[in-house]
């Protein structure tokens, strides 16, 4: 335990000394800190991801993910207060960062779990096709347009990804038929 936590102190200097160097030269620059907010909380969100996953015994996927998907929502509220965008945070950007971790979460849970790794790589590859027409979506009400209006992706997207899991799935079968 005591080698992770001297891990995560090394990371944490090293993300703060590139944090400052970041915000000194946009400060001696632009005489105001503008851009350096961005790499700062790029920072921030890769140290609040590796902190469950260093200090925790248990759950650590788990945790880890939640700190990742929290970090990443004040992630993106940070960008719109930056940009001084309209509200699009918590309307889009928390509903798309829960649909992409949930997946992302399924495929690292499924090549740690599953002994035949095809069966493992089928599962991002149904996730990808499932989410790609429920974003679309999203992002097409959001923006004020019709749901699947003029955007056929998904008729191309869906059913490769589906085709190309059921190659997966068929190969891992006959895979573990011959061992």
């Amino acid at each position: 335990m005591k080698t992770k936590s001297t891990v995560l102190k090394i990371s944490a200097v090293i993300a703060a000394a590139a944090g400052l160097v970041c915000l000194i030269v946009n400060i001696a620059v632009n005489r105001q800190v503008t851009w350096s907010l961005y790499p700062i909380g790029g920072l921030a969100v890769v140290l609040a991801a590796m902190c469950p996953a260093v200090l925790c015994r248990r759950f650590r996927l788990e945790l880890s993910m939640l700190a990742g998907l929290a970090a990443t929502v004040a992630y993106l509220y940070l960008i719109q207060l930056l940009t001084g965008t309209a509200d699009w945070a918590l309307g889009l950007g928390l509903p798309v960062a829960l649909l992409s971790f949930l997946p992302v979460y399924g495929v690292i849970k499924a090549f740690v779990c599953l002994k035949n790794k095809l069966y493992a790589a089928a599962v991002p590859v149904v996730a990808l096709g499932v989410i790609h027409p429920v974003i679309n979506t999203m992002d097409a009400r959001y923006l004020g347009q019709a749901p699947g209006a003029g955007d056929i992706s998904w008729m191309i997207v869906l059913p490769s990804c589906l085709l190309l899991a059921l190659i997966l799935a068929v190969a891992a079968r006959i895979r573990g038929r011959a061992k």
